[in-house]
């Protein structure tokens, strides 16, 4: 990353915790701002249940590996793993604090 490079210079974090302890956010800096990049897969709506387990153990199996974890830190990605119903609240309480 440019940044861990030397060849950039990132002033604020616009997320609401730390990723990199020595660069501030902008909420400790005196800017309410915050953003989400999300990562996620969808699949199609009409998979079948079978279908869904077989990815989600299959990305949970990645999630899991040394290369995965590596990249997280790396990239100052929060690791959370979210499927089903505990994803759709995300995903809702996500959109609604950004229409605010």
């Amino acid at each position: 990353m440019r940044v861990r490079q030397g060849t950039h210079r990132l002033q604020d974090q616009v997320t609401e915790t730390q990723s990199w302890n020595d660069i501030p956010t902008c909420k400790e800096e005196g800017l309410d701002v915050q953003y989400l990049m999300l990562r996620a897969m969808f699949l199609p709506g009409k998979v079948t249940p079978e279908q869904q387990a077989f990815y989600v153990d299959l990305f949970q199996k990645v999630t899991q590996t040394p290369e995965y974890r590596d990249y997280m830190e790396k990239q100052a990605l929060k690791p959370i793993f979210l499927t089903g119903k505990d994803m759709l609240q995300f995903l809702e309480e996500t959109t609604s604090s950004t229409r605010r």
